[in-house]
């Protein structure tokens, strides 16, 4: 069914592998059982396929096994699956590229080994444009996106730096003003985990952190600096750490004010 030419059957078809794949009990085995049908190509191939109805629940497909587990995921790679994603991101349906965003996030969450082939496929510039063109939900998923993929490239010191370097930190600090506290802690682990291979990085010749220089020229210490006074308890630690470790100097005037907004904002929690 999965092969008709009838776009009624594959609706129908699609959708029904997407349930299948979903499920929360046995997923895996689930997801397993699929692939063994040699049918992932099939699925890969239709998320270009001229209809919608096709298109949406092959991607829904895509994206559920591709979240299972290591092999499941490279399953669905294997397929050029990464190709197809990237025209995906500049599709006119915002549907369409929020999905995209989500398998390419959770690719490089569940295969670390490839994250390199997500960078030569050229994903992160189209994941930037998105973050600084697109509807909120889209943003909200191509910044995820962007975070996994840096997060889990920090153990491949030359794909991180390639991938920093392709221009991720200033949309992340661009979407620090959002209102959504989940992006805004998301984004501060990141920096932080950037600042941390700017540590790392230093020479002998050059004892600065290139990127919390980066970081200042941008406004990007300013905004870090204005979200240790956030409700969020999270929040407001993860700033005053990374002000504190990085962004040290200069900042001695407002120390004692950080420090009383803490303990006002304790005892309010109290």
């Amino acid at each position: 069914m999965i092969y008709s030419d009838d776009d009624d059957v594959l609706y129908s078809t699609c959708w029904a592998l997407s349930y299948l794949s979903d499920r929360e009990i046995d997923c895996n085995q689930q997801k397993h059982s699929i692939i063994n049908t040699g049918i992932c190509p099939r699925l890969v191939e239709l998320m270009i396929h001229k209809n919608f109805n096709v298109q949406f629940p092959a991607l829904k497909c895509v994206k559920n096994i591709s979240a299972g587990s290591h092999d499941q995921t490279q399953a669905i790679l294997h397929c050029q699956a990464l190709k197809i994603l990237r025209d995906l991101l500049v599709s006119t349906k915002c549907s369409i590229r929020k999905e995209a965003c989500l398998i390419v996030s959770t690719i490089a969450k569940r295969a670390v080994n490839q994250i390199q082939a997500i960078v030569d496929a050229g994903i992160i510039p189209l994941l930037i444009n998105l973050i600084r063109n697109s509807d909120f939900k889209t943003k909200k998923e191509a910044i995820w996106a962007i975070c996994n993929i840096i997060k889990y490239s920090y153990s491949q010191p030359n794909s991180f730096r390639q991938i920093i370097n392709l221009g991720c930190i200033q949309p992340m600090i661009d979407m620090l003003d959002c209102k959504d506290t989940e992006i805004i802690l998301t984004i501060l682990e990141v920096i932080q985990i950037i600042l941390k291979f700017g540590e790392f990085a230093k020479t002998p010749n050059n004892r600065d952190n290139e990127y919390s220089l980066y970081i200042e020229e941008i406004g990007g210490k300013e905004k870090i600096y204005d979200l240790q006074y956030h409700k969020k308890d999270e929040i407001y630690h993860i700033a005053y750490d990374i002000i504190d470790k990085y962004f040290g100097d200069g900042f001695e005037e407002g120390f004692e004010e950080v420090n009383n907004f803490t303990f006002r904002h304790n005892n309010n929690n109290n």
